[in-house]
Formats: structure tokens, sequence, C-alpha cells
């Protein structure tokens, strides 16, 4: 009797018949481990807060919170209540601060693997790497005996453990910055199309203060489609003699508080929204002179020189060029 095949086997883990070759493990497929982790892990809404951080974390609490619970009933049975109420007072402590790293995880977890249809939420300019290995169970959690403080430790990443409130200190998300930004650009674009002699909006007001709320991500994320760094990077190396050698790249070298740069990139933008022949970078500069020299027209050097651009309002520029044009100066 001819031995029957199965055409109805299970699936197994990866989704896929026991005899069917995975996708998985091939090199041209990328995962996000933090929404594999997200959707995995095994824990619940009803999961007590240091139950959510691996079962080696869990282990270490539970064995001190008993140990600091049978210091307790000792020093109560030998009536040393003052004593003993540190302990009870240490134990609220710990869990008050494993619940507080509890809910850093639940909202790391929804700006990285959770947020609109599933996408990051997380601005480029947060360095992801710490929570990303802490919260997926890479880290380690310190009590100290003598406080009771918790500490939250990745010892791949080097470094100090971190206190809880340090953790999200420097954790951006992206906001509504860019939204803004865009619904002016389109302000812009509308007005320029109805022939508006001036813009709809101040606009150097309006990019100082959105870059007071959102310059980190202004600096670091993709707003309408492109980077800022990838116009102001070779203007700063051109400026440079050609060379990145020596330039400042901290990301604080561009806080507008100090930096004009970000200002003018973005403030460029619109005004060319608005005026599509408005010169700005470098580039646009150079092409008008040459387009000048084409015209046979003098050679404006003050287009050449005007590489710091900020140092001039836009309205002042202009009314230089006019009067230049028309032989006043």
């Amino acid at each position: 009797m001819a031995k029957e095949t199965k055409t109805n086997l299970p699936l197994n883990n990866d989704g896929v018949s026991p005899g069917q070759e995975s996708i998985l493990n091939q090199d041209h497929i990328n995962y996000d481990p933090i929404k594999i982790y997200s959707e995995r892990a095994p824990y619940t809404k009803e999961s007590k807060p240091h139950e959510v951080f691996g079962p080696k974390n869990q282990a270490i609490v539970e064995t001190l919170i008993k140990q600091w619970a049978k210091s307790y009933d000792t020093l109560i049975g030998l009536g040393k209540k003052e004593e003993a109420s540190l302990f009870e007072t240490g134990i609220k402590k710990a869990h008050t601060q494993l619940s507080h790293l509890s809910n850093l995880k639940d909202e790391w977890m929804t700006m990285r693997g959770g947020g609109m249809r599933g996408k990051s939420t997380v601005s480029n300019i947060t360095d992801t790497r710490w929570p990303d290995e802490f919260f997926t169970e890479k880290g380690d959690i310190y009590i100290a005996p003598d406080g009771f403080e918790v500490f939250a430790h990745v010892p791949s990443l080097g470094g100090p453990p971190k206190p809880i409130e340090d953790i999200a200190l420097d954790w951006e998300s992206k906001g509504d910055g860019e939204g803004r930004y865009m619904a002016a650009i389109q302000d812009m674009q509308e007005a320029g199309a109805r022939g508006d002699k001036i813009p709809p909006f101040d606009v150097d007001y309006f990019t100082s203060n959105l870059l007071e709320e959102y310059w980190p991500q202004a600096l670091s994320d993709k707003w309408g489609g492109t980077y800022a760094l990838h116009t102001i990077m070779p203007e700063m190396v051109r400026e440079n003699n050609g060379t990145i050698e020596g330039l400042n790249l901290s990301i604080e070298a561009f806080n507008p508080e100090n930096d004009l740069r970000l200002h003018r990139y973005y403030s460029d933008r619109l005004r060319k929204a608005f005026n599509p022949e408005y010169a700005g970078t470098f580039e646009e500069l150079e092409q008008e002179n040459k387009q000048q020299t084409k015209e046979n027209l003098p050679k404006d050097d003050l287009l050449i020189n005007r590489v710091n651009a900020d140092i001039l309002s836009d309205r002042t520029y202009k009314a230089i060029k006019h009067a230049r044009t028309h032989g006043k100066i």
C-alpha cells in the first residue's frame, strides 16, 4: 500500500512548511529587530514591572526584594521599627523606579516599533543603540544597596550605568516640524502662483520660531524629501578650502542660537518656493553670475562673495543689487 503523503503539514515559526526553504536567513532581506521583539515578547499588560526586562533581571530584582523583606521582618521582630522602615521605604522606592522603567520601555517600543502604520517616530538625532539594546533584554538592572537607587546598564556599549531619570534625556521624536514647514512651503507656492508681490508671512520670523523648537530634527531628519546637510555640508567644505579637516561637525555646532546655517537653508527654501528665481545657495549665485556674463552684463562681485548670506537680509541684498544695476553705486 502506497504511503500517504501529508500535504497539510503545520507551518513552523518562520511561516513555511518543514520541507520548504525559509527566507528568514537570506542576506537580502532586512528585519527590524525592534519590531520583531515587540511582536514576540512574552509580556502582557498584567506583567509586573520587574518582569519585562528578561529572566535574568527578574531573578536579580526578586532576590533583592526577598532579602529586603526578610531583613524588614527580622528587624520588626527585634522591635527595631525605625531601622526596618528603611527597607520598607527601599522596596517601595525600587518598585516606583521599576514601574517608571517599564513605562519607558513601552514608550520606546511605541516610538520605534509602533507609531503610525508601524513606522518609527524617532528622530535621526537620537542615538538608538542604548535603548534598543536595553529594552530588548540585552542590558542589566542594578539596584544600589545603600540608597535603593535603580540603574540600567548595557555592558556591550560601555559607559557607566544610567539612573532611570537619565535614560530618556536625549530621546527626540520627529514631531510635527516637517508638517508645519511643508505647509508653509505650500502657502508660499500658492502665493507665488497667484502673483502676490510679497510672501504671505515673515519668512525669517517663521523659520526662527520653527527652528527654536525643532532644530535638531531639521538638522538630522528628511524634511520635504531632502536632508539639509546634503546642501550645508558641501558649502562648509568649500568655505574650508575644500577639506573637511578642522570643521566642527558636532550637533551643537548647528544650534541656531550660535549658527545661522540651518536658518539660512530653510528660509532660502521658503523664498524659493515663493519665487523660483530666488538665488540662495552658492551654486545658484554662481549660476546667476554666469547668466549675467552671457547677457554681457557686468559681473556682480557681491553675488560671488555672498557665501555668508545671513549677514545681509534678503531685502538689503536686493536693494544693493538694484542700485548697482541702475548705476547709483
